[in-house]
């Protein structure tokens, strides 16, 4: 007797009988969009579930609900190898959310006997990048079986991606003890311990940064210490102001000229300039100089400014510094930023880490008359 299966004979119809096989009789001069159409109405068949909009009143309800219970016939066994099966389909065209709900659904069959790992609900949670969900079901597996190396690296993985690379190592370490030439774990092992190193590397460069900025305030410090200039910080600091603007003309060389920024306020206009860089050798008249060596176009369109008497070189301006008390004092033009400084009496401070000068004409003294020591000194950190 032969095993082959019968050939299945083509349907021909006999004087009287339908064209078409009894069964396919209804569709018989239908469009294939109509067949299409009479297809989905069928619960075996559908594309769409009511509700979607392609409602139809005389579609058979119990038959669908009846469909969707075949999920729970048979013993729990037989239920739990359902959801996995269609999990697993699922998870093979990647849809992680779909294989998720029908792993989920076997969870609830029977949490006790379900292994989140072996039906990969941890993977479809690591795919979905829930990394916390991942290692949670992965730690579930794992008392299940303890000896299970995929548990263990996509907890690693979870816990590499969070970037907890301590518990990743852990867990890839578990992992080798298990099966040591497992080419996900090492692989892994090799990209937590490259992170490592990258994190590593960066906090020496940082470290080193600080370190260096530490060493070149300390030489400043001793810098000013050297050439008896005191420094007195304002309330409401600049942070443009800070040590770290002060330099040497040459680096590290302590008895080199000592650049600094300085703040020139013009009290009778209300007005201020900023010089990024001063040395200490330069004069009062340098700075004057610098201020008045602007194009035409800049006194045109500025007329306040005219006060700087650009056409005379500042010869009827008047320079005043601030002293330690607090008072205002005429500064010599001829006098270099380091003769200022360490003149003692009065003593004249940097402040806030910079030259700070007033530049006004000279027949314009109202604003000194209304100068206010303790005002000045209420500004200041002492």
């Amino acid at each position: 007797m032969s095993d082959s299966a019968p050939k299945l004979e083509r349907y021909v119809p006999k004087p009287g009988e339908p064209a078409l096989p009894p069964q396919l009789a209804e569709f018989q001069n239908k469009t294939p969009e109509e067949v299409l159409a009479e297809l989905n109405r069928m619960p075996f068949f559908m594309n769409s579930l009511p509700g979607d909009g392609n409602d139809d009143s005389d579609i058979n309800f119990d038959a669908l609900e009846a469909l969707k219970a075949m999920n729970y016939e048979g013993d729990p066994t037989e239920m739990l190898t359902n959801f996995k099966n269609q999990g697993n389909e699922q998870f093979k065209l990647r849809n992680y959310k779909d294989a998720r709900k029908f792993y989920e659904d076997g969870l609830q069959i029977d949490a006790e006997a379900y292994d989140p790992e072996k039906d990969n609900k941890a993977a479809c949670e690591l795919e979905l990048k829930n990394y916390r969900k991942c290692i949670n079901d992965c730690k579930k597996s794992l008392k299940i079986d303890s000896k299970n190396a995929k548990a263990y690296y996509r907890m690693g993985k979870a816990f590499f991606l969070l970037k907890k690379y301590d518990e990743a190592n852990g867990s890839i370490s578990f992992g080798l003890l298990i099966d040591k030439d497992n080419k996900s774990l090492l692989q892994l092992l090799k990209s937590v311990n490259t992170k490592e190193e990258e994190i590593l590397a960066d906090e020496m460069k940082k470290l080193a940064i600080e370190k260096e900025k530490q060493r070149k305030i300390d030489l400043l410090e001793a810098c000013l210490d050297i050439r008896m200039i005191e420094n007195i910080n304002s309330k409401e600091k600049n942070e443009f102001f800070e040590l770290s603007k002060i330099h040497l003309e040459e680096k590290d060389v302590v008895d080199s000229q000592l650049i600094m920024p300085c703040l020139v306020l013009y009290p009778t206009i209300d007005e201020l300039d900023f010089v990024a860089e001063v040395g200490e050798l330069s004069t009062g008249q340098d700075i004057i100089d610098q201020l008045t060596q602007r194009p035409q176009e800049f006194y045109l369109e500025n007329p306040q400014y005219m006060c700087l008497d650009p056409n005379n070189n500042g010869k009827k301006l008047h320079i005043y510094m601030e002293t330690k008390e607090g008072g205002l004092v005429k500064i010599n033009k001829k006098w270099t930023i380091n003769q200022i400084f360490q003149n003692e009496t009065p003593k004249i401070p940097m402040l806030d880490h910079s030259l700070r000068i007033y530049l006004a004409p000279k027949d314009d003294t109202e604003w000194i008359k209304k100068w206010d020591k303790n005002e000045c000194l209420e500004k200041r950190v002492l």
